[in-house]
């Protein structure tokens, strides 16, 4: 038995424990108890320093994505704070590539003019070769004129059922493709790297994840239709990757009758759900709104887009129930999450061990809508971020009033309401450098406070504590997981950060990293 000590140790949930110690064999914590009651063991003891958590789980992250943009320009403060900025950066970056000029993170409310580039002005960089950008929610993107080209894209094309091709008083594309069904217009056709390639990446990127403490995450968007997700990340394990892995499926690319195979539903890297979107993102004035956004930017009479039919939701939820799995439902404003209650509060489960339904982001919870979800007849998991709110504060405080502001990220009613409740970052789809870095939502659920030092409702802070236990015990109810836990029986995942988050100032936290990460007893770090 290898036994591990340090100053305090975090074991999923109350304060840390001092003078702690655990102890592991075959990749399982089999004792923890006082220092003083370790076990005899011939290996000497490891001090792990200041602080050890159970290892930390993402619960609605992209890794898929984040091997995608690898090489793309990141445009994103500090780098790029204004539009020649931008162009500047992508001239550098056209200099440096072959075929498609590409970007990512974007927002337009954190660029000096306030506003989206335009397709114009992307041509400065060329007109020849095609340039995409896509925008920080992962809903929309920016193209010029090569690209919108070589979609098919013009003046009389007609907006698709679920997006919109944003048009200059003329009819002319600006280039700005709103929400998924005009964004992929474009995005579907950029060669992207080999299954192999984008495997060796994930491997790379497991490590990058460890340095953070990340032992197990949920992959939110795996499409069928490109490509075989699973066998994907089965082979960059042979890369290096480590994570455990739940995968979910965007619905719209599976038939209704669809059944995984049983071997793809258990073991490290499983098939846990499947993916529905009832609206867009706040940020970019998508996300479907109970009322009308307010801000002084906001559309006219604009309650956002809600982006699925009854159909799609009965499809989805056949798909879910069909395999046993849960049903996981992107919706963002008030508007979407009262659609979500309506279709699903009284319904019956479908999963034994874990709720069947999942809310993703429930940006906009007002208090009467935790109220239902506390007593619905369906067991509900929310998967939340606080690091959104941190980072888009510009676009939350133009475009909602005070009562719908008021009503953003309520985590604290939702700690004490929602007991499968995770914080997460669903990275890259937020325009922060390091976008899925955990400490990034811990500081802000805990402070309060934005990227600028604004206040996002002190009423709704939690402790530190509670703040660890979204990304470990709490998080692990969301998922078909053991891992969450420094207990007898639990998998050996945990990490040693490199500060005591407990006691360093607020401000302190968002720069923690992990000494050592663990995962089933090995050290990936």
């Amino acid at each position: 038995m290898q036994v591990y000590t340090a100053e305090k140790i975090f074991t999923g949930q109350g304060a840390p424990k001092t003078n702690w110690a655990f102890g592991v064999e075959y990749g399982k914590i089999r004792w923890c108890g006082p220092r003083r009651d370790a076990p005899k063991s011939e290996n000497p003891t490891i001090d792990l320093g200041k602080l050890v958590t159970p290892g930390l789980i993402d619960a609605h992250i992209h890794p898929l994505l984040l091997a995608d943009n690898l090489g793309a320009l990141a445009c994103i403060p500090p780098k790029i704070t204004s539009i020649p900025r931008l162009i500047a950066q992508l001239r550098q970056q056209a200099a440096t590539t072959e075929g498609w000029i590409l970007g990512w993170g974007w927002d337009e409310s954190l660029l000096d003019e306030g506003r989206a580039p335009t397709r114009a002005e992307l041509d400065e960089v060329s007109r020849d070769r095609p340039i995409y950008l896509e925008r920080s929610d992962c809903h929309s993107g920016l193209a010029n004129s090569a690209a919108l080209a070589m979609a098919g894209i013009g003046r009389t094309t007609l907006n698709p059922p679920d997006g919109e091709i944003v048009r200059d008083g003329a009819g002319e594309p600006t280039g700005y493709l709103r929400e998924h069904g005009a964004n992929q217009m474009v995005k579907g056709i950029i060669s992207r790297p080999s299954p192999a390639e984008k495997a060796r990446t994930l491997g790379q990127l497991g490590r990058v994840m460890g340095e953070y403490g990340l032992t197990c995450v949920a992959e939110m968007m795996a499409r069928s239709n490109e490509g075989d997700p699973h066998a994907l990340y089965q082979d960059a394990v042979r890369h290096g990757w480590a994570q455990e892995s739940h995968l979910y499926y965007v619905s719209d690319a599976i038939p209704a009758d669809y059944i995984f195979p049983t071997e793809q539903m258990r073991g490290h890297i499983r098939v846990s759900g499947v993916k529905l979107f009832l609206d867009g993102a706040l940020s970019n004035e998508t996300a479907f709104l109970h009322s009308k956004y307010c801000g002084s930017h906001a559309q006219s009479g604009s309650n956002g887009m809600a982006l699925c039919s009854p159909s799609q939701m009965r499809k989805a939820e056949q798909i879910a129930r069909g395999n046993g799995i849960q049903l996981a439902v992107h919706a963002m404003g008030d508007g979407a999450i009262e659609a979500l209650l309506d279709n699903w509060e009284d319904a019956k489960p479908w999963c034994e061990a874990v709720p069947a339904v999942r809310i993703e982001h429930a940006s906009m919870l007002r208090p009467d809508l935790i109220a239902r979800l506390a007593r619905a007849k369906m067991e509900f998991a929310v998967a939340t971020n606080m690091d959104f709110f941190f980072a888009e504060y510009n676009s939350y405080s133009t475009l909602l009033d005070g009562e719908q502001f008021a009503n953003c990220y309520r985590v604290a009613d939702m700690y004490r309401a929602v007991p499968a409740l995770a914080l997460t970052s669903d990275a890259p789809a937020t325009p922060w450098a390091e976008a899925f870095s955990p400490f990034v939502s811990i500081y802000a659920a805990v402070a309060r406070r934005a990227a600028g030092g604004e206040d996002l409702g002190q009423d709704q802070a939690i402790t530190v504590s509670q703040a660890l236990e979204l990304y470990t015990s709490r998080a692990a109810k969301i998922l078909p997981t053991a891992q969450g836990w420094i207990k007898p029986g639990a998998p050996a995942c945990f990490t040693a950060l490199d500060r005591d988050i407990f006691t360093c100032s607020h401000v302190e936290i968002l720069g923690t990293r992990a000494l050592a990460t663990y995962i089933n007893g090995e050290n990936v770090l």
